[in-house]
């Protein structure tokens, strides 16, 4: 009886699932998602590392932790940068992405499991901060985050505190995502932390028989061998000028990798500078898919990165400038100081690609101190290319990245 339970228990790789039925989402969910994958696109652009990958929901939220507490110059820049013309529809707009994520995210140890998605945030204080009424009340509404206090005068206990946080979030992937030496006792008095966790299986898995060695051209035009996974499945393509963005399913259907790949592998830049990602998302939400020829690289990749200089880059200044920042709408400095600022935003995401689907895991934290396709159509993702993963009900991206060459 119990060889006939085991051999009647589906394969969770190669499986079949129902299509999800989504209820439609919120108009704040929709503009905050489409602020939200402007601001990962426009990062990715302003990274210079190879194979910068982030999750621009992480980066939002913790982002939106702070456009809480701005005031005056350095509320506006926040504003432009995130993309936010109502701060109050922005914070409730970003909380009806996430909590739409978790009502339908499935059961990663179900039989047929489609995709999981689970989302955390803390704002970690030291006990010398006294933070405003209204800053606590948006933390609360609509993000549930209450804060804890932390004391940064020891920077053992505070990375251990913060980093077990993150670890625990993300179910082991990100590891020690604070170091003491990142603390700067007498002056970090808060870290604000996101983390985002996606586990999904494709719709159509790749067979591992058929993932070969095949060669990637990189920008320069060298070439660089690589696993390569084939399959024909079903996909969305759209031809864009320069190139062609597909969409490959997860499990359920309702979330999907979109891939950004140039005809010409120097190409992409100017290709992602044309692109309308609002359009290109009505565009593939409304077709049905067809088979395509698909080839991609397998990889796992962490990427690791302070994000202040490419925030800096898009116009985010004031916040960073111990003088001139203004988070009076946060808290007040505490007694011996004289202001407030952001002295660091740090992000790490962790990607696997494989035959089976895809896990993602990413955390942002915000340091605070005070200052004195007829013919089976083709997508061979052999060359530079951007790739996000898409929640196609509200249009969020939960991850995106740059493959400029495939890691070894």
């Amino acid at each position: 009886m119990l060889l006939l339970l085991l051999a009647c228990k589906p394969d969770p790789d190669t499986c079949t699932a129902p299509a999800n039925v989504r209820e439609d989402t919120t108009a704040d969910a929709t503009a905050a998602a489409a602020s939200v994958n402007t601001l990962g696109l426009a990062l990715l652009d302003a990274r210079t590392d190879t194979n910068p990958f982030v999750s621009p929901l992480s980066i939002s939220q913790a982002l939106a932790f702070v456009l809480a507490g701005a005031v005056g110059d350095t509320l506006t820049e926040l504003q432009a940068v995130l993309g936010s013309t109502d701060d109050a529809a922005y914070h409730q707009g970003l909380a009806d992405i996430l909590a739409a994520l978790e009502a339908a995210s499935g059961d990663p140890t179900a039989e047929c499991p489609t995709w999981s998605f689970s989302g955390g945030a803390a704002a970690f204080l030291d006990d010398s901060l006294e933070p405003t009424d209204g800053w606590l009340a948006t933390m609360n509404d609509p993000y549930g985050v209450s804060p804890d206090v932390v004391d940064f005068a020891d920077p053992s206990s505070a990375a251990q505190t913060i980093s077990d946080w993150a670890s625990e979030a993300t179910s082991g992937r990100i590891q020690d995502m604070v170091r003491p030496d990142q603390i700067e006792p007498g002056s970090t008095i808060f870290m604000l932390a996101t983390a985002v966790v996606f586990d999904a299986k494709w719709e159509n898995p790749f067979d591992a028989a058929d993932t070969v060695s095949r060669p990637f051209t990189r920008a320069d035009g060298r070439l660089v061998d690589t696993p390569m996974m084939s399959s024909t499945s079903t996909a969305r393509l759209i031809g864009v000028e320069g190139g062609v963005v597909g969409e490959i399913p997860y499990r359920g259907q309702d979330v999907g990798m979109v891939l950004f790949v140039p005809d010409d592998p120097a190409g992409l830049p100017a290709m992602m500078g044309a692109l309308d990602l609002a359009q290109i998302g009505h565009q593939l939400d409304e077709m049905s898919g067809s088979d395509v020829d698909i080839r991609m690289p397998v990889f796992e990749l962490e990427s690791r990165a302070s994000l202040t200089t490419p925030l800096q880059a898009l116009g985010m200044l004031t916040v960073f400038d111990p003088e001139l920042a203004d988070l009076s709408a946060l808290a007040p400095p505490p007694m011996g100081f004289d202001n407030i600022y952001v002295s660091d935003v740090v992000h790490d995401a962790w990607v696997q690609v494989d035959e089976s689907g895809t896990k993602a895991a990413a955390v942002t934290t915000v340091q605070g101190s005070a200052d004195s396709a007829s013919e089976t159509s083709v997508l061979y993702a052999d060359r530079p290319f951007v790739y996000a993963i898409r929640d196609r009900v509200t249009g969020v991206w939960l991850f995106a990245g740059r493959m400029d060459e495939p890691p070894e």
